[in-house]
């Protein structure tokens, strides 16, 4: 039925919204998980929701098909620290003065994901998404069609993402699981291609990107995290995969002490 977090919810957009939750058991399928949601907003009067599917064909070593729907606002958060706007939090707390930057998305996703005992494994994906962004943001004119028959607000993009995790552990759930990490550095590298002027796509790049990530534990304050991480891209005039993908060199660390 969903976490207790994303019932109840509100913004400026939708005003106050309800959500509903709903997804399978191993009662139903022990490979196959069905989930979805559907959500309503009482400020603009509009349904919204996600329907997902997740097959696993094998559990030791992974190997899934995944597919899904999904129609409903994105306001960015696409990082496991960063906070969204869908749940209950935001009734209570919201800095004032910093307006909510919101887009509508359609997205139509296809996954295909396999791993094997030596730690490497490869990830494919399919992503067709169509943009409508709410000011504060930019909208299409800014960014004009870039051959006929295209939409400044749709973007297919292809990817390829492999990786290294070396003696990597799981925390193991019904069908998903959450990584514990490795006591050796994970490496993964991504290759991402716009395909322009298929169902509407009106971008064409080229994303790349290579990281290496680590936790070291440094006696006696405790714990460090890095992330290191280079990417770049080629996509000149882009008005959504540039957001999420800028080129860049980052060296992130961060420290947690143990509690006594």
């Amino acid at each position: 039925m969903g976490t207790v977090l994303v019932p109840f919810s509100q913004n400026r957009l939708e005003g106050f919204r309800v959500r509903l939750d709903l997804g399978t058991t191993p009662a139903f399928h022990k490979d196959l998980y069905l989930n979805g949601y559907l959500a309503y907003g009482f400020g603009d009067d509009r349904f919204k929701g996600k329907m997902s599917a997740l097959y696993l064909l094998n559990r030791s070593p992974r190997m899934y098909v995944y597919g899904s729907f999904v129609r409903d606002l994105d306001n960015g958060a696409s990082y496991y620290d960063e906070v969204g706007t869908d749940n209950i939090f935001t009734l209570a707390i919201r800095k004032p003065g910093v307006p909510q930057k919101f887009m509508q998305i359609e997205e139509k996703r296809a996954e295909f994901y396999k791993e094997y005992f030596s730690g490497f494994s490869h990830h494919f994906s399919v992503v067709h998404k169509q943009f409508i962004p709410y000011a504060p943001l930019p909208d299409g004119p800014t960014f004009p069609k870039n051959r006929p028959n295209t939409d400044p607000h749709t973007n297919l993009e292809v990817a390829v993402k492999l990786r290294y995790a070396f003696r990597e552990e799981f925390l193991e759930g019904n069908y998903y699981r959450f990584s514990l990490g490795s006591k050796y550095p994970i490496v993964e590298l991504k290759y991402a291609l716009g395909v322009q002027g298929i169902w509407k796509s009106n971008y064409s790049y080229h994303k790349t990107s290579f990281t290496v990530s680590d936790y070291l534990k440094v006696a006696p304050f405790g714990q460090l995290y890095y992330n290191f991480l280079v990417a770049r891209s080629s996509a000149p005039n882009c008005l959504i995969p540039c957001w999420r993908y800028t080129p860049a060199t980052r060296f992130t660390i961060t420290t947690s002490t143990p509690s006594t």
